[in-house]
């Protein structure tokens, strides 16, 4: 589910931590919690400090508004905006204020943070996380392998292999 624009503006004054609840966060703070999430920027105070936006086709810099509003957008499609947004009501110097307000924003797109077993978990949508891919070559052993692997499966298996000589 991708957040609406209205609901990435609303919600960067609490990742951003100005006028809310929210811990306050300096540029180079929400560099850091934009890189735990999977984007890759650097926060280089000699040339500006947050990294420049491309608006236009003309590169601005970027306030730390427009910088979070920017990144937002990027993640507001991959489970990784509501893994941020439960950091930023944890981090909150109070998480129940913050989640009832954060839910606000977001309740009329079909979602919510609900107190789950102490913890605030995101209702509403299934998130699909991509499982690693793991790959093994096998050249001794294989039959037993793969009857372990027949054995041991519980919906499916899924292999491929060049070759298969055993009858």
């Amino acid at each position: 589910m991708k957040l609406s624009e209205y609901a990435i503006q609303e919600l960067v004054p609490y990742v951003t931590g100005t006028g809310t609840i929210g811990l306050y966060r300096k540029g180079e703070d929400l560099v850091e919690l934009f890189n735990q999430y999977g984007l890759r920027d650097v926060y280089d105070f000699n040339h500006g400090g947050l990294p420049k936006l491309t608006e236009n086709g003309e590169d601005m810099n970027a306030s730390r508004s427009t910088y979070t509003r920017d990144r937002l957008r990027k993640l507001s499609d991959k489970p990784e905006v509501w893994d941020l947004l439960d950091k930023v009501i944890q981090e909150s110097d109070d998480p129940k204020q913050c989640t009832e307000e954060i839910n606000k924003i977001i309740s009329p797109e079909g979602v919510s943070f609900n107190l789950v077993n102490g913890k605030y978990v995101v209702q509403g949508i299934t998130i699909i996380r991509n499982q690693n891919v793991r790959n093994d070559a096998h050249f001794t052993g294989i039959q037993n392998k793969i009857i372990r692997a027949l054995n041991a499966a519980q919906v499916s298996i899924s292999l491929a292999m060049a070759w298969f000589t055993n009858n």
